[in-house]
């Protein structure tokens, strides 16, 4: 069972890997992380480690938050990131 969860963990970080535009690579991220109604994920984990996991320079990633934020799409508050737009 355990090997079986690696392998899927591997997979949809390989899927995530294979989006070419950082907002939604970054958004495919916090769908696949999030929890609850709306889809929240808690900052426990510096930035620089997500860009990292996903393939992205920090800059990068960043430029993919303020973006997203700008356009209603997140929400940053209280150590979580609200994913914001309809699944």
């Amino acid at each position: 069972m355990f090997m079986a969860s690696q392998v899927r963990t591997l997979r949809a970080r390989l899927e995530l890997r294979n989006i070419r535009s950082a907002k939604e690579r970054l958004l495919a991220w916090l769908e696949l992380n999030g929890a609850g109604v709306p889809l929240s994920v808690p900052t426990d984990q510096p930035w620089t480690e997500v860009a990292a996991d996903i393939g992205l320079t920090r800059e990068a990633l960043y430029r993919a938050l303020a973006d997203l934020s700008r356009a209603g799409a997140i929400r940053r508050e209280n150590g979580r990131t609200i994913l914001l737009r309809e699944q």
